[in-house]
């Protein structure tokens, strides 16, 4: 695939034009409570939202400084920080990880755009995001707070 195709599906999938939910809408009208509501489950507590979106903040940041020719993240710093808790949860807080998260998406589509990340990196970034929207989706639901249709 070429660059223009690769920024086309990054786009129109954040867009909503490829069957999924835009995570910005996703996420929307959440308080900093219900994002960092974790789910019991037989095996323990699952990921909150917010976690999520630590997550998806992690693994773009990761690929951008990798394409980037950045230095890499130790596994064990990647280990740390992956589905990272929140260590504040207010509205100041929620807002700056959703700052955050809207920035990233917008450094992964830079590197795209400037040729600097290739195919087999970007190939696995739509599906992941499309993943962890469902996760999200499921989330509230399950939470009882309103699922979002595209």
């Amino acid at each position: 695939m070429d660059r223009n195709t690769h920024l086309s599906m990054w786009d129109d999938f954040h867009a909503g034009e490829l069957g999924c939910v835009p995570l910005e809408k996703t996420l929307a009208h959440l308080t900093p409570e219900q994002a960092a509501r974790r789910p019991k489950l037989a095996s323990g507590e699952g990921h909150s939202i917010w976690q999520i979106v630590n997550h998806l903040i992690l693994v773009r940041e990761v690929a951008v400084a990798k394409a980037s020719g950045g230095a890499p993240i130790t596994d064990a710093e990647f280990k740390r920080r992956d589905f990272e808790l929140p260590a504040d949860i207010s509205q100041a807080a929620w807002t700056a990880a959703l700052g955050r998260l809207g920035a990233s998406q917008k450094n992964v589509r830079a590197v795209v755009a400037d040729g600097r990340m290739e195919h087999e990196q970007f190939r696995s970034m739509v599906p992941h995001d499309s993943f962890h929207i469902g996760q999200i989706e499921m989330l509230r639901g399950f939470f009882g707070t309103s699922q979002i249709s595209s």
